[in-house]
């Protein structure tokens, strides 16, 4: 058995988690961030001084084994509805895991990781889900033109298109990792970072104090697969490069395998997306910062593979993703 470890948060860790479940001799943690504070996670952690469900009840979700119907159940989202003589309903946009997770968190004395053990019994995941930290902080960011946004939610969705770039991001107050987030480092036969959003996903998990520290500790080769798309606001005209030297800042450390896909999306797709103001990530700056040794950027190996899932989004196909993953697992 191989002990993997993955650290990120939102759709991306949840469709490499889903793979990873199917390949039977990895032992999974996920490692999770909290820095969530939009959507159902944004209202449950304002009015029921919540930490953030979402992010972790999505990895249990990737991880669970438990029957079809339970799974549906726990995904299920509230719709939105207008009631006549109430004005919108109380549980609009919540998902029922979501609501599970809070649940059991309260009736256990506010233990969160209790409640992540109850709703675990019930979904059996195959591998574990850490949060980063038990403790409640909030994202800050800094841009170009010098403003600064609090709130992950804030950050994530920019206001205007010709929002200024983000210069910096940090947590307020600063956190304490979870000891069993960073004994699984610890003790990984890898550590893979991503896909998801560079800035409101991947980076606030190593802005918790102890985690950096643990990744510069680990002997284990630290994998970072790089998004298909950039993200307005976020990382606007992004190379490979951009994303992984940007990732290693914040980290304290370099990377020893770069996955990047190399398949581009439809012409449909692609127009679709640049509409949002986002557009695909190739792996060809390679060749241009490493001539010498195509295939690597300094020291580190670059990995490029179709990895792009059928559908009408671009993201990447989980059953691909966890199998080349494994692939560079020594």
């Amino acid at each position: 058995m191989k002990r993997i470890v993955t650290i990120g948060g939102g759709t991306g860790q949840y469709t490499l988690l889903s793979g990873l479940k199917t390949i039977s001799d990895l032992e999974v943690s996920a490692i999770v961030t909290m820095a969530d504070s939009g959507g159902s996670s944004g209202v449950l952690r304002t009015e029921r001084g919540a930490l953030p469900p979402g992010d972790v009840f999505r990895c249990l979700l990737a991880l669970a084994t438990a029957e079809e119907d339970v799974v549906r159940l726990f995904e299920h989202r509230f719709a939105q509805r207008q009631l006549e003589s109430y004005g919108a309903s109380a549980l609009d946009g919540h998902t029922i895991g979501n609501l599970a997770l809070t649940a059991a968190s309260e009736a256990l004395d506010g233990d969160f990781l209790r409640g992540i053990q109850v709703l675990s019994t019930i979904l059996r995941p195959h591998g574990c889900v850490f949060p980063v930290t038990t403790e409640r902080t909030t994202l800050c960011a800094r841009l170009s033109d010098g403003a600064e946004l609090r709130g992950e939610h804030h950050i994530d969705r920019p206001d205007r298109v010709d929002r200024a770039r983000i210069t910096k991001v940090w947590l307020d107050p600063e956190v304490q990792a979870l000891h069993a987030a960073i004994d699984a480092i610890q003790h990984a036969d890898a550590v893979v970072v991503g896909p998801g959003d560079l800035f409101t996903s991947i980076i606030p998990n190593v802005l918790v104090r102890g985690m950096a520290e643990a990744m510069a500790a680990t002997l284990a080769p630290v994998i970072f697969v790089v998004n298909i798309m950039t993200k307005r606001g976020e990382t606007d005209g992004f190379s490979c490069s951009d994303f992984v030297a940007t990732f290693e800042q914040y980290a304290n450390r370099r990377v020893d395998v770069i996955l990047c896909n190399s398949q581009l999306p439809t012409h449909t797709l692609s127009e679709r997306y640049i509409q949002e103001g986002a557009r695909p990530v190739m792996p060809s700056p390679w060749d241009a910062s490493a001539p010498d040794a195509r295939g690597r950027w300094g020291n580190t190996r670059c990995v490029s593979f179709p990895l792009l899932a059928e559908g009408s989004f671009a993201r990447h196909d989980p059953i691909k993703l966890a199998h080349v993953v494994r692939a560079l697992i020594p």
